[in-house]
């Protein structure tokens, strides 16, 4: 039900498969998009487009806080959780900060799809191997 959180920030759709996983802040609300009290959401990692070795992954954060804290559960969950050893992230390509962080967390950029977005704006698709992942010492 939070999904519409990290849609709305990361403008990717939300579909069937997707899982997630969330940072709340301490304060507890109520929350209208579930209808249970919690902490407010701070940041928020989902997951789609499953295959048996892949994932796309999708981000959005509020605070510097929420994302220290989901930086490791966020690669944890998809590659010792669900078994995935590839992990994908697809980007406006005019969205350049979004761009130096994956680049910084790892990711290395495998294509860019020439109007991907829409007509003036690239997709850049990007992977980050299990292998590589720096995030996942003693965890693969």
């Amino acid at each position: 039900m939070h999904f519409s959180w990290l849609s709305e920030r990361a403008g990717t759709s939300i579909s069937p498969s997707m899982k997630a996983i969330e940072a709340l802040g301490t304060v507890e609300t109520f929350c209208y998009r579930c209808g249970h009290t919690h902490g407010e959401i701070k940041g928020m990692v989902g997951y789609t487009n499953w295959t048996s070795n892949a994932v796309i992954m999708h981000v959005a954060v509020a605070t510097p806080v929420a994302a220290r804290a989901l930086l490791r559960p966020a690669f944890e969950y998809p590659v010792k959780t669900a078994n995935r050893k590839v992990l994908l992230a697809n980007i406006l390509s005019s969205n350049t900060a979004s761009l130096n962080i994956c680049r910084r967390l790892g990711f290395t950029t495998i294509c860019t799809v020439k109007q991907g977005w829409d007509q003036s704006t690239d997709l850049v698709l990007l992977e980050l191997r299990s292998e590589n992942c720096r995030w996942l010492e003693g965890v693969r």
